[in-house]
């Protein structure tokens, strides 16, 4: 059984430190190494990893000041001494099986990353994400085409494990938001072959406060994404239209986190119009493309015709949502 490093961030997750722990110290893999990064916690976080740590060898705890998530994956990547590589957020948790899971399937299909899916986590309920019912063995090309279409694949390094010597030559971002996107294209890029199975082993827990914080805009997703579609475009350009609706729909995304936050003056015109103007430039190209439903036609088409009646849509839907969310909240 080959050793598998495992990366977890930690930064003022007392509340929630201990489940996700439990569930790595638990698992059916056991040749573990468990890098615990404690980011310059001010709560009782850090101190919980070194509880662990005299619990179960496995564990390594580093303490070190608060620099962001990316230096503290950089960080545990440069201290893993495991053929494999896996990451995951302390304040989510993992199927007892996960690292079982990916290594055999990773190892049956001679592959250098395995993928799973992953269950979204409510206060009052659980949402699987996608389809449970799903395998396929494929190269870099095509899995950069599913990770920018159905969503198979993911953005995130979290249900993922990854040979270690993919990472030679590639960090995690420093000060970036959307670390995981800058970085993904490049080393499902590196591998050559991927295996995705669709099986739910991850839970993301969706907490209250990544939801306020969703109103903050989030300009590296428009970055992240225009960097891996001019990557694309050159390597892969039989998949050129993919990552274009790709980049398309993210900064989309981003005029939506706009009208959420309501925020005005010269640098948020500036930016709705540059949005507006990509969305132009890119919409001959895939406005026909089949992997987009209805529903993202219409606000595709909304968006470059129409975008005064697409943002009192977008507001009205915005605001029968957040009625709704605030209700999950409180039951």
């Amino acid at each position: 059984m080959d050793k598998i490093s495992i990366i977890v961030p930690v930064y003022n997750v007392s509340k929630y430190i201990r489940k996700c722990l439990d569930t790595i110290i638990n698992q059916t893999y056991t040749n573990l190494e468990i890098i615990l990064i404690d980011d310059g916690s001010t709560d009782d976080s850090g101190n919980i990893c070194d509880e662990y740590a005299k619990k179960d060898k496995r564990i390594k705890v580093i303490h070190k000041e608060n620099e962001g998530v990316s230096i503290a994956r950089n960080t545990g990547i440069k201290n893993a001494t495991g053929k494999y590589i896996g990451f995951i957020d302390s304040d989510d948790w993992i199927d007892l099986d996960m690292y079982n899971r990916l290594y055999n399937n990773l190892k049956n299909e001679n592959a250098e990353i395995s993928c799973c899916n992953r269950l979204l986590v409510y206060s009052n309920k659980q949402k699987e994400y996608g389809t449970s019912s799903y395998y396929e063995v494929m190269n870099s090309e095509r899995a950069i085409e599913l990770m920018c279409t159905y969503g198979y694949i993911g953005v995130s390094v979290y249900t993922k494990l990854f040979e270690k010597k993919l990472f030679d030559g590639i960090e995690f971002p420093n000060g970036k938001k959307a670390e995981d996107v800058f970085i993904i294209y490049k080393l499902l890029d590196k591998a050559s072959v991927i295996v995705y199975d669709a099986t739910p082993l991850y839970y993301y827990r969706q907490r209250e406060g990544s939801i306020t914080s969703a109103k903050n805009i989030n300009l590296d997703i428009i970055d992240a994404s225009k960097e891996m579609m001019d990557f694309v475009e050159k390597k892969y350009p039989d998949i050129k239209s993919v990552v274009e609706n790709n980049y398309v729909y993210s900064i989309i995304g981003v005029y939506d986190t706009i009208l959420k936050s309501k925020e005005k003056g010269t640098k948020i015109d500036e930016l709705k119009k540059f949005i507006m103007a990509e969305v132009r430039k890119y919409y001959q190209e895939i406005k026909s493309l089949k992997i987009n439903s209805k529903s993202r036609k219409i606000q595709l088409i909304l968006i470059r015709y129409i975008p005064s009646l697409y943002c009192l849509a977008f507001r009205l839907y915005n605001f029968t949502k957040s009625k709704t969310r605030k209700l999950r909240w409180q039951n």
